[in-house]
């Protein structure tokens, strides 16, 4: 399964550090995870909704996740957790919180609330055994197309 991830310059794009300080859709504060997208275009949606800044971020850097395919997999649907697109994120990250803490998968699939559940999000555990079986590629710029420029 690959995997893509995009992450501002400043800090390491493959790192669970920001999850665990602040939490996530499927994580609480205290607990690590890295949130990754099914496909390119799903990570920079993610990326543009979650900067909240009305432009494209700059320095942006992505790298793909290659997960080996015999690692265990979960996946979690809309119908699986009440309120999973609630914002701000409430049983949800109970939900995920539970998975990661229970080390039982590698990648948790999640519905995509910025696609409204039509596409899935990754949730990957880093606590999980196979992590270090996880192929991470160079951390690479990100080349936003110039239409997603807000001009002014």
């Amino acid at each position: 399964m690959r995997l893509w991830r995009i992450g501002n310059a400043l800090f390491p794009v493959w790192s669970a550090e920001g999850a665990r300080l602040k939490g996530g859709r499927w994580n609480l504060p205290g607990t690590p995870a890295i949130y990754a997208a099914t496909s390119f275009a799903s990570a920079a949606l993610e990326t543009l909704v979650h900067a909240n800044i009305g432009r494209v971020p700059r320095n942006a850097r992505y790298v793909t996740i290659d997960i080996p395919d015999d690692a265990p997999v979960t996946r979690l649907g809309a119908e699986d957790v009440a309120d999973w697109n609630a914002i701000p994120a409430g049983p949800s990250r109970v939900a995920g919180d539970t998975w990661i803490r229970g080390r039982s998968g590698l990648v948790l699939l999640v519905p995509s609330a910025v696609t409204l559940g039509l596409d899935d999000n990754a949730v990957i555990n880093p606590l999980h055994a196979d992590f270090a079986r996880v192929a991470v590629s160079e951390e690479a710029p990100v080349r936003w197309d110039e239409r997603l420029i807000v001009r002014g």
